[in-house]
Protein backbone atom coordinates (compact mmCIF):
# COMPACT_ATOMS: atom_id res chain seq x y z
CA UNK A 1 0.00 0.00 0.00
CA UNK A 2 1.47 3.64 -1.26
CA UNK A 3 2.09 6.16 1.11
CA UNK A 4 -1.10 8.10 -0.51
CA UNK A 5 -3.12 5.40 0.22
CA UNK A 6 -2.51 4.77 3.64
CA UNK A 7 -3.21 8.37 4.02
CA UNK A 8 -6.45 8.21 2.74
CA UNK A 9 -7.62 5.44 4.90
CA UNK A 10 -6.60 7.09 7.65
CA UNK A 11 -8.74 10.24 6.58
CA UNK A 12 -11.90 7.96 5.40
CA UNK A 13 -11.39 6.34 9.35
CA UNK A 14 -11.58 9.50 10.77
CA UNK A 15 -14.66 10.50 8.81
CA UNK A 16 -16.27 7.50 9.88
CA UNK A 17 -15.62 8.08 13.50
CA UNK A 18 -16.82 11.83 13.44
CA UNK A 19 -20.18 10.53 11.86
CA UNK A 20 -21.20 8.63 14.51
CA UNK A 21 -19.47 10.86 17.28
CA UNK A 22 -21.52 12.13 20.20
CA UNK A 23 -20.54 13.44 23.74
CA UNK A 24 -22.23 11.10 26.24
CA UNK A 25 -23.48 14.40 29.10
CA UNK A 26 -24.01 12.01 31.72
CA UNK A 27 -19.52 12.36 32.57
CA UNK A 28 -19.72 15.84 32.77
CA UNK A 29 -19.45 16.78 36.82
CA UNK A 30 -22.62 17.47 39.16
CA UNK A 31 -20.57 19.75 40.78
CA UNK A 32 -20.68 22.33 38.16
CA UNK A 33 -23.01 22.52 35.27
CA UNK A 34 -20.47 24.62 33.21
CA UNK A 35 -17.64 22.38 32.99
CA UNK A 36 -17.08 19.03 32.01
CA UNK A 37 -15.17 15.98 33.29
CA UNK A 38 -12.01 16.07 32.44
CA UNK A 39 -13.13 12.86 29.94
CA UNK A 40 -15.64 14.63 28.22
CA UNK A 41 -13.44 17.23 27.63
CA UNK A 42 -11.25 15.09 26.06
CA UNK A 43 -13.69 13.53 23.80
CA UNK A 44 -14.96 16.87 23.07
CA UNK A 45 -11.00 18.07 21.82
CA UNK A 46 -10.81 14.66 19.55
CA UNK A 47 -14.30 15.70 18.07
CA UNK A 48 -12.92 19.80 17.18
CA UNK A 49 -9.60 17.62 15.86
CA UNK A 50 -11.36 15.25 13.89
CA UNK A 51 -13.66 18.05 12.49
CA UNK A 52 -11.06 20.39 11.51
CA UNK A 53 -9.22 17.15 9.62
CA UNK A 54 -12.77 16.49 7.70
CA UNK A 55 -13.21 19.69 6.66
CA UNK A 56 -9.27 19.53 5.36
CA UNK A 57 -10.16 17.02 3.53
CA UNK A 58 -12.90 18.18 1.83
CA UNK A 59 -11.33 21.64 1.21
CA UNK A 60 -8.87 19.48 -0.53
CA UNK A 61 -11.13 17.37 -2.54
CA UNK A 62 -12.98 20.40 -4.09
CA UNK A 63 -9.63 22.12 -4.60
CA UNK A 64 -8.48 18.70 -6.18
CA UNK A 65 -12.00 18.81 -8.27
CA UNK A 66 -11.90 22.59 -9.23
CA UNK A 67 -8.42 21.72 -10.43
CA UNK A 68 -9.13 18.86 -12.78
CA UNK A 69 -11.70 20.10 -14.48
CA UNK A 70 -10.14 23.92 -15.38
CA UNK A 71 -7.54 20.70 -16.88
CA UNK A 72 -9.98 19.32 -18.48
CA UNK A 73 -10.75 22.36 -19.73
CA UNK A 74 -7.15 23.41 -20.95
CA UNK A 75 -7.39 20.44 -23.06
CA UNK A 76 -10.50 20.95 -24.53
CA UNK A 77 -9.35 24.42 -25.43
CA UNK A 78 -6.00 23.01 -26.66
CA UNK A 79 -7.37 20.47 -29.06
CA UNK A 80 -10.08 23.46 -30.26
CA UNK A 81 -7.56 26.44 -30.62
CA UNK A 82 -4.60 24.99 -33.17
CA UNK A 83 -2.22 27.38 -35.10
CA UNK A 84 -2.22 27.49 -38.79
CA UNK A 85 1.31 28.29 -40.40
CA UNK A 86 1.10 31.14 -43.32
CA UNK A 87 1.81 28.16 -45.95
CA UNK A 88 -1.52 26.31 -44.48
CA UNK A 89 -3.46 29.29 -45.26
CA UNK A 90 -2.17 29.47 -48.37
CA UNK A 91 -3.28 26.03 -49.21
CA UNK A 92 -6.52 26.84 -47.89
CA UNK A 93 -7.03 29.71 -50.18
CA UNK A 94 -5.89 27.88 -53.04
CA UNK A 95 -8.39 24.93 -52.38
CA UNK A 96 -10.67 23.79 -55.44
CA UNK A 97 -13.83 21.51 -56.45
CA UNK A 98 -13.45 18.54 -58.30
CA UNK A 99 -14.95 21.00 -61.30
CA UNK A 100 -11.85 23.47 -60.85
CA UNK A 101 -13.73 26.23 -58.96
CA UNK A 102 -12.39 27.77 -56.02
CA UNK A 103 -13.68 26.50 -52.92
CA UNK A 104 -13.50 30.29 -51.62
CA UNK A 105 -16.82 30.71 -53.48
CA UNK A 106 -18.57 27.89 -51.12
CA UNK A 107 -19.67 30.62 -48.18
CA UNK A 108 -19.33 27.28 -45.73
CA UNK A 109 -15.91 27.00 -46.51
CA UNK A 110 -13.32 29.65 -44.81
CA UNK A 111 -14.11 32.35 -42.49
CA UNK A 112 -11.13 34.79 -41.92
CA UNK A 113 -11.69 37.16 -39.33
CA UNK A 114 -8.83 40.00 -38.66
CA UNK A 115 -8.70 41.27 -34.79
CA UNK A 116 -6.27 44.52 -35.23
CA UNK A 117 -7.83 48.01 -35.58
CA UNK A 118 -10.35 49.01 -38.24
CA UNK A 119 -7.62 51.42 -39.30
CA UNK A 120 -5.24 48.65 -39.49
CA UNK A 121 -7.86 46.61 -41.65
CA UNK A 122 -8.83 49.54 -43.96
CA UNK A 123 -5.21 49.75 -45.43
CA UNK A 124 -5.34 46.32 -46.06
CA UNK A 125 -5.90 42.63 -45.15
CA UNK A 126 -5.57 39.00 -45.93
CA UNK A 127 -7.73 38.12 -48.92
CA UNK A 128 -11.76 37.37 -48.01
CA UNK A 129 -10.94 38.36 -44.26
CA UNK A 130 -13.30 40.10 -42.61
CA UNK A 131 -13.07 42.92 -39.45
CA UNK A 132 -14.40 41.49 -36.46
CA UNK A 133 -15.34 44.50 -33.89
CA UNK A 134 -14.27 45.37 -30.21
CA UNK A 135 -16.56 47.18 -27.82
CA UNK A 136 -15.07 47.96 -24.34
CA UNK A 137 -12.53 45.69 -24.95
CA UNK A 138 -14.43 42.99 -25.68
CA UNK A 139 -14.87 41.08 -29.20
CA UNK A 140 -18.80 40.63 -30.15
CA UNK A 141 -20.48 37.47 -31.07
CA UNK A 142 -20.81 37.04 -34.31
CA UNK A 143 -24.55 36.63 -34.82
CA UNK A 144 -26.03 35.50 -38.11
CA UNK A 145 -22.39 34.84 -39.29
CA UNK A 146 -23.22 30.62 -39.21
CA UNK A 147 -20.00 29.58 -37.37
CA UNK A 148 -21.36 26.35 -36.88
CA UNK A 149 -21.63 25.72 -40.33
CA UNK A 150 -18.00 27.23 -41.41
CA UNK A 151 -15.31 24.32 -42.36
CA UNK A 152 -12.18 26.43 -41.62
CA UNK A 153 -12.12 29.48 -39.04
CA UNK A 154 -8.72 31.08 -39.34
CA UNK A 155 -8.17 34.23 -36.91
CA UNK A 156 -5.15 36.62 -36.52
CA UNK A 157 -3.72 39.82 -35.23
CA UNK A 158 -0.22 41.38 -36.29
CA UNK A 159 1.69 39.29 -34.64
CA UNK A 160 -0.45 36.37 -33.74
CA UNK A 161 0.78 33.52 -31.74
CA UNK A 162 -1.12 30.27 -30.90
CA UNK A 163 0.37 30.13 -27.73
CA UNK A 164 -0.20 33.59 -26.38
CA UNK A 165 -3.21 33.59 -24.59
CA UNK A 166 -3.18 37.13 -23.99
CA UNK A 167 -3.45 38.22 -27.66
CA UNK A 168 -6.20 39.56 -29.53
CA UNK A 169 -6.18 36.69 -31.72
CA UNK A 170 -6.57 34.23 -28.94
CA UNK A 171 -9.20 35.97 -27.45
CA UNK A 172 -11.17 35.91 -30.40
CA UNK A 173 -10.74 32.27 -31.22
CA UNK A 174 -11.80 31.40 -27.79
CA UNK A 175 -15.14 33.33 -27.77
CA UNK A 176 -15.49 31.69 -31.50
CA UNK A 177 -14.88 28.06 -29.40
CA UNK A 178 -18.13 29.38 -27.13
CA UNK A 179 -20.39 30.73 -29.40
CA UNK A 180 -20.71 27.93 -31.58
CA UNK A 181 -17.76 26.58 -33.90
CA UNK A 182 -18.20 22.86 -34.47
CA UNK A 183 -14.40 22.39 -36.03
CA UNK A 184 -11.04 24.16 -34.46
CA UNK A 185 -10.23 27.74 -34.54
CA UNK A 186 -6.86 28.09 -36.30
CA UNK A 187 -4.91 30.95 -35.25
CA UNK A 188 -1.91 31.83 -37.81
CA UNK A 189 0.97 31.78 -37.05
CA UNK A 190 3.01 34.60 -36.95
CA UNK A 191 -0.20 36.64 -37.96
CA UNK A 192 -0.67 39.48 -40.58
CA UNK A 193 3.06 40.56 -40.63
CA UNK A 194 4.55 37.23 -41.28
CA UNK A 195 1.60 36.76 -44.41
CA UNK A 196 2.19 39.43 -46.25
CA UNK A 197 6.26 38.85 -46.00
CA UNK A 198 5.69 35.34 -47.93
CA UNK A 199 2.40 36.03 -49.75
CA UNK A 200 2.16 39.77 -50.78
CA UNK A 201 -0.17 39.43 -53.56
CA UNK A 202 -2.89 38.18 -51.04
CA UNK A 203 -2.36 41.54 -49.47
CA UNK A 204 -6.01 43.55 -49.88
CA UNK A 205 -7.89 46.43 -49.31
CA UNK A 206 -11.41 45.07 -50.85
CA UNK A 207 -13.30 43.90 -48.71
CA UNK A 208 -16.67 43.00 -50.58
CA UNK A 209 -16.30 39.99 -53.23
CA UNK A 210 -19.19 39.05 -55.67
CA UNK A 211 -20.26 35.63 -56.48
CA UNK A 212 -18.81 35.90 -59.79
CA UNK A 213 -15.72 37.24 -58.49
CA UNK A 214 -15.18 33.99 -56.12
CA UNK A 215 -15.98 31.71 -59.12
CA UNK A 216 -13.36 33.24 -60.72
CA UNK A 217 -10.58 34.06 -58.51
CA UNK A 218 -7.48 32.86 -59.53
CA UNK A 219 -5.64 29.90 -57.55
CA UNK A 220 -2.34 28.38 -57.15
CA UNK A 221 -1.26 25.02 -57.06
CA UNK A 222 -0.80 23.87 -53.23
CA UNK A 223 2.76 25.00 -52.05
CA UNK A 224 4.69 21.49 -50.17
CA UNK A 225 8.36 22.83 -49.59
CA UNK A 226 7.93 26.59 -49.57
CA UNK A 227 9.34 28.49 -52.50
CA UNK A 228 10.32 25.37 -54.24
CA UNK A 229 7.60 22.74 -54.72
CA UNK A 230 4.12 22.70 -55.63
CA UNK A 231 1.23 19.94 -56.34
CA UNK A 232 -1.29 21.39 -58.83
CA UNK A 233 -3.57 20.72 -61.43
CA UNK A 234 -3.30 20.59 -65.25
CA UNK A 235 -4.42 23.86 -65.40
CA UNK A 236 -1.84 25.40 -63.15
CA UNK A 237 0.62 23.74 -65.69
CA UNK A 238 -1.09 25.32 -68.34
CA UNK A 239 -1.30 29.29 -66.99
CA UNK A 240 1.68 31.36 -67.59
CA UNK A 241 1.08 33.98 -64.56
CA UNK A 242 1.43 30.77 -62.50
CA UNK A 243 4.80 29.89 -64.10
CA UNK A 244 6.14 33.98 -63.51
CA UNK A 245 4.62 33.92 -60.21
CA UNK A 246 5.56 30.56 -58.73
CA UNK A 247 8.88 31.18 -60.83
CA UNK A 248 8.22 27.51 -61.53
CA UNK A 249 11.14 26.07 -63.83
CA UNK A 250 9.76 21.90 -64.56
CA UNK A 251 6.90 19.74 -64.39
CA UNK A 252 6.25 16.12 -63.30
CA UNK A 253 3.48 15.03 -64.78
CA UNK A 254 1.68 12.62 -62.19
CA UNK A 255 -1.83 11.99 -64.39
CA UNK A 256 -2.92 7.99 -64.28
CA UNK A 257 -3.61 7.33 -68.01
CA UNK A 258 -4.72 3.87 -69.25
CA UNK A 259 -3.33 2.09 -71.30
CA UNK A 260 -4.98 0.03 -74.46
Amino acid sequence: MSHAEKRLKRVMSTISRISTFSVDTSNYSTTSSVFPTQQSSLELSAAISDHALKTNYLTYQRRALSKLNENRTYANIARNIVKISANQLFNLLNQETLQNYPKLSDPNFLLILDTRSAEEFNEGHIVTARHIERIDGEFQPLYGWDLECKQNLVVYDTYSLAADSTSKAFQCALLLYNTGSRHPVKILNGGYADFCKFYPDYNTIQILYTPKELDEYPTYPNEIIPGKLYLGRLHHAQAPFVHKELKIKAHVNCDVVSMT
